[in-house]
């Protein structure tokens, strides 16, 4: 191994227990028991952010008819709401408000539904 990887690796074993014996914590320093819960959360950002591009990419007609899905100066006004939801509820649940992580799951599902249905010609 080259000497530069063993120090990275230590550095990111070190920064995941972010000097918290392992734990992470919130911002008044408390134990977060909900570190593994904003970890599904931004996976199923990535599906969300996956299955909404492509849809965005399938050329069905129903998208074209959308004008907050079609792109301007900054990507499509739907993909930066699709961040805006992810990072809202990531920001919030690592401030325990434990129910938005189930109201994003749901919303994800609904998500993935939608674009599978749309994207196997259901729609």
């Amino acid at each position: 191994m080259q000497p530069g990887i063993d120090e990275c690796a230590a550095y990111l074993l070190d920064c995941a227990s972010l000097g918290t014996n392992g734990h992470w914590r919130s911002a008044n320093d408390t134990p977060n028991p909900w570190s593994m819960t904003l970890v599904v959360i931004f996976l199923f950002g990535i599906v969300n952010f996956a299955a909404h591009k492509a849809v965005l990419e399938s050329g069905h007609p129903m998208i074209a008819r959308i004008p907050w899905m079609r792109s301007d100066r900054f990507g499509p006004p739907s993909m930066i709401l699709e961040f805006v939801l992810l990072l809202a509820t990531m920001l919030f649940v690592a401030q325990d408000y434990q129910g938005l992580a189930w109201a994003y799951a749901i919303y994800s599902l609904c998500n993935i539904a939608s674009a599978w249905a749309l994207l196997s010609g259901r729609m």
